[in-house]
């Protein structure tokens, strides 16, 4: 069965086709990060000056069969050239995605990967090299490609980029806590009992709806990063107005969590994140560290995997990170992976000479 390979850029065919799309995405696992659900919100916002191709296959009777989404953006590197790279859609930037995959029907892998590689070749007059960050570590369709590409003669590096660690949900917290240590019990039953006062998990429509409970998360956020000497993720370019966007559409598709700890009748701590097909993507986070001694980073994580597991969600996916406190609570971890992918000429070459000194690469 023959493909037709469809290319385009404006959001507006985008939104057309976007039903359409999620159908060919239904069976796909990871679909949330690259599904219209997250691309629309950010061509609007963050890739307003981006040279955007949505490209669709299609069956003879047209429909979807698979999708990808690139881009051409300008990225700092050596800190010293800001070359144009082809990258994945969404990535290099303040609300790069995760666990990306191409959603392509692998009974025609093959004719996806020889029109990724005219398309690259395409974009090498103007673009430098390409860079996919944030592939899953299950996606055998654009690992199949990068090895195509490979044998086609471009020079192709993958790195390690991320450890994201999970906790698969059992059908009870009482079942949970029997898979933690005797300590991991221990501290969530001391945490508990030394909080004073009303403890109890606030959905985002308890303060006032979606702007002011992402105001109430962008405070506590910067409260937490602010303790730390950074800078809060909220305050970077583009970061609020895009989950602005995001969260108005996901909550009317039953897809938003937003919850937030209150401490006598004060928000407390916040978790933001997906639910999509059973499983919960965390994310981002913050607390009031001036409530520190109730450990409200502890209890609120605690409350939300207990009410996940209550509404039957099979996974709490932590994303990118191995921070310590992930550690506490996960059971399993899977890693996302950057493939570079340099052109047959010599600019893609002199690149990846330069950078191959820079990073190590053997």
């Amino acid at each position: 069965m023959a493909i037709s390979f469809e290319k385009f850029s404006s959001l507006e065919d985008l939104i057309k086709i976007r039903g359409q799309i999620e159908v060919a995405l239904r069976d796909n696992g990871d679909r949330f990060f690259y599904s219209p659900t997250w691309l629309i919100p950010f061509q609007k916002v963050l890739g307003k000056d981006r040279e955007v191709d949505h490209i669709v296959g299609r069956d003879g009777n047209g429909s979807i069969l698979g999708t990808m989404h690139l881009s051409v953006v300008e990225t700092p590197y050596l800190k010293i050239f800001r070359p144009n790279v082809l990258a994945l859609l969404g990535t290099r930037s303040v609300v790069s995605p995760e666990h990306l995959e191409f959603p392509i029907d692998q009974k025609n892998r093959e004719e996806w990967c020889q029109f990724l590689e005219r398309y690259i070749r395409e974009k090498m007059s103007s673009c430098s090299f390409a860079v996919f960050d944030s592939v899953a570590e299950e996606a055998s369709n654009l690992h199949a490609c990068m090895d195509y590409l490979k044998a086609k003669g471009f020079r192709v590096v993958r790195n390690f980029q991320d450890e994201c660690p999970y906790l698969d949900l059992p059908d009870s917290y009482e079942q949970l806590m029997t898979e933690f240590s005797a300590n991991m019990r221990k501290i969530i039953r001391r945490t508990f009992r030394r909080t004073e006062g009303e403890i109890r998990l606030a959905d985002y429509t308890e303060l006032g709806g979606i702007e002011p409970a992402l105001e109430e998360a962008r405070r506590l956020h910067n409260l937490a990063r602010s303790r730390k000497g950074d800078i809060g993720s909220f305050d970077r370019d583009g970061y609020m107005e895009f989950h602005r966007e995001l969260a108005h559409d996901i909550a009317d598709r039953g897809n938003l969590y937003l919850k937030f700890l209150m401490i006598d009748g004060k928000a407390a701590a916040f978790r933001y994140g997906f639910l999509d097909k059973g499983v919960y993507y965390d994310y981002q986070t913050g607390y009031d560290p001036e409530l520190g001694d109730h450990r409200p980073g502890f209890l609120i994580l605690a409350e939300v995997i207990r009410e996940l597991i209550d509404r039957k969600i099979k996974r709490f996916d932590f994303l990118r990170g191995d921070e310590s406190y992930k550690r506490h609570w996960a059971n399993k971890k899977r890693n996302t992976y950057r493939y570079y992918i340099f052109f047959p000429g010599l600019k893609s070459w002199i690149y990846y000479a330069l950078l191959s000194i820079y990073h190590g690469w053997r």
